[in-house]
């Protein structure tokens, strides 16, 4: 699986038709928003089991997540901080 945040901008610049193309049948097809989801979750939770986010942590450079309270307070545990600290430093909601 690739994480190198170059090779993966470098291979969506490739597949830049590709991908239109798949987002307009997704926009136009005939399937259930619900049936969509449920397969993109499902894909989802297959690869990401595969990613350890201690080495890659492409999402958190790239997008800022969106953290549950219990993501926060098991982060901020594993740093030695408070929530409170957490918060502050870092861009969580």
């Amino acid at each position: 699986m690739e994480v190198e945040l170059d090779k993966i901008r470098k291979l969506s610049k490739q597949r830049e038709n590709e991908n239109w193309e798949f987002r307009s049948f997704l926009k136009s097809c005939d399937m259930q928003p619900e049936k969509i989801d449920s397969i993109v979750n499902g894909l989802y939770e297959k690869i990401s089991l595969q990613i350890d986010c201690k080495t890659c942590a492409n999402c958190c450079k790239e997008m800022q997540p969106e953290l549950e309270n219990e993501d926060i307070i098991n982060l901020a545990e594993g740093l030695g901080i408070t929530t409170a600290q957490l918060k502050e430093q870092y861009p969580c909601h």
